[in-house]
């Protein structure tokens, strides 16, 4: 166990965890499905409920950071993240308007 969490802290985007996938993997499943939500809503709010490690992967794709930046991102189990999609004429980008929010959950929660 010692070996991995050496490795994941080193180098969190190609090492996978006993039996699981690497986050580029996770990051190359994931991403495309929030691009196709953007594309299906462009007008209104979508809510997307997943892991802790997968939230993070689509944060950085959002972000246009490196996996190995993953570790700077603190994402609490029932935490809200959001990610707002703009579009300025033909520039877009993604930015990041909330980071791991907890204030919905009561005090004891928190």
């Amino acid at each position: 166990r010692t070996e991995f969490f050496q490795r994941w802290q080193q180098d969190p985007a190609e090492t996978p965890p006993p039996g699981g996938e690497t986050l580029q993997v996770l990051q190359s499943r994931a991403w495309p499905i929030i691009d196709q939500l953007r594309e299906r809503t462009l007008d209104g709010p979508v809510v997307v409920v997943s892991h802790t490690m997968t939230i993070a992967a689509i944060l950085c794709a959002a972000l246009g950071l490196e996996l190995d930046n993953i570790h700077h991102l603190k994402i609490d189990l029932a935490s809200r993240s959001t990610i707002i999609f703009s579009q300025f004429g033909m520039f877009s980008l993604w930015r990041l308007a909330l980071l791991n929010d907890r204030h919905h959950l009561d005090d004891r929660l928190r």
